[in-house]
């Protein structure tokens, strides 16, 4: 009787979506799942702790606190290279020494705060929470503008590739893309950006992502700083 007793009084905490994904995600990849707990089963649980995590992530204010700090050291590292690359395309001689920004920066970080990322610099959502080993790309580009009114205007642009996927950009709720269709949105890493005639279609201009996650006073300051 005492047993039963005290059976009664354990209490069962049900544990978050993110950390049920993680343990069954690991379960299932030992093959270790509870029998009662299918392949389906456990992939249902990931996709509803994926879309739980991106729809916390992607409210403005929820991605400004957490990830405004990495967006904006990333920002910075951007702003550090644009000079570089002005020199490269005018083809200035250049020395790598110890005063050239570098080139690479590689972070490395939880598969939650590639989430994260995508949701503050506002991309297009994967179809599943990230593989173990996932990385998120990030180009910088300079550009040369043929536009008439813009003809020999240096602009700078970055592309987002997701495991080699690239990835569209959300302004107000429209991706850049002018057309619907996926047939020509995912191209390797290695192909040359060049190689298509939509050089433009999965990259966003350093500026609009300058204006990403800055609160009313940063902002203030980046209109000065223009």
């Amino acid at each position: 009787e005492e047993e039963e007793e005290e059976e009664e009084d354990v209490e069962i905490t049900p544990l978050p979506w993110a950390q049920l994904s993680e343990i069954t995600k690991c379960l299932r990849v030992r093959d270790l799942l509870p029998a009662d707990i299918s392949h389906d089963d456990q992939e249902a649980i990931s996709n509803h702790a994926a879309w739980r995590w991106f729809e916390n992530m992607r409210h403005p204010e929820m991605s400004r606190l957490a990830m405004c700090g990495l967006v904006k050291d990333i920002l910075s590292c951007m702003e550090e290279v644009i000079p570089v690359l002005q020199k490269d395309c005018a083809n200035v001689e250049m020395q790598q020494d110890s005063t050239t920004a570098p080139l690479l920066h590689i972070y490395s970080a939880h598969d939650s705060t590639l989430i994260g990322l995508l949701c503050a610099f506002q991309l297009e959502q994967p179809p599943k929470w990230p593989e173990y080993g996932s990385y998120l790309k990030l180009e910088l580009f300079a550009v040369e503008m043929d536009e008439d009114d813009n003809k020999g205007n240096m602009q700078h642009f970055v592309r987002f590739s997701l495991n080699g996927t690239h990835l569209r950009f959300c302004y107000d709720g429209n991706f850049n893309r002018k057309d619907n269709d996926d047939a020509g949105d995912h191209r390797d890493d290695d192909e040359d950006a060049s190689s298509t005639p939509s050089l433009l279609d999965h990259m966003v201009p350093v500026h609009v992502l300058k204006s990403l996650l800055l609160s009313d006073a940063d902002s203030d300051v980046a209109l000065e700083e223009q």
